[in-house]
C-alpha cells in the first residue's frame, strides 16, 4: 500500500504535475523505492516519510513516469550511419544528474534521501551514496 494518497500529494505537499489517473501507480512505485532504500520496515508513517515519497514520485514523473521504474531510460536516442555501418546510442539527459543515488537504475531524489536520513531510516549503502544493483 502506498504511503500517500492523492489528497495529501495535491493538498498538503502541493504537487500538481501528476494526474489523478497516473497517481496510484506512481505512488505505489515511489513507496516501493522508499521501502527498498531503508534498512528496516517503516512502522510509523511520519510527515517526513510522506514527503520523501512525494519527492520520489515527482522524480519518477520527471524521468518519464512508470517507465523510469521499469528500466526505460529518459535519454535521447541518436543514430549515425556510414554506408552499411550504423551506430545507435542512448545518452542520458541532464535530468539524470539530479539523482546521485539510484536503485537498479531507478533515480532516487536527493530530497527523498535527505528526509529518510533525517528520519534515521537510510540503509548503509545509501549513506555511502553508492549505486546498487540488486538484479
Amino acid at each position: 500500500m502506498a504511503y500517500i494518497d492523492y489528497e495529501y500529494y495535491t493538498g498538503t505537499f502541493g504537487g500538481s504535475d501528476v494526474s489523478a489517473e497516473e497517481f496510484p501507480r506512481l505512488a505505489q512505485m515511489a513507496s516501493d523505492i522508499v521501502d527498498a532504500i531503508v534498512y528496516r520496515p517503516i512502522e510509523e508513517v511520519t510527515d517526513r516519510v510522506k514527503r520523501a515519497v512525494c519527492y520520489e514520485l515527482d522524480m519518477l514523473f520527471t524521468h518519464g513516469g512508470a517507465s523510469a521504474a521499469m528500466g526505460q531510460s529518459d535519454g535521447e536516442i541518436s543514430y549515425e550511419m556510414l554506408g552499411d555501418y550504423s551506430v545507435t546510442a542512448q545518452t542520458a539527459t541532464t535530468k539524470s544528474a539530479s539523482a546521485a543515488l539510484s536503485l537498479n537504475g531507478i533515480p532516487v531524489s536527493k530530497l527523498t534521501e535527505s528526509l529518510l536520513r533525517a528520519e534515521g531510516l537510510m540503509s548503509r549503502w545509501a549513506y555511502a551514496g553508492t549505486v546498487i544493483d540488486r538484479g
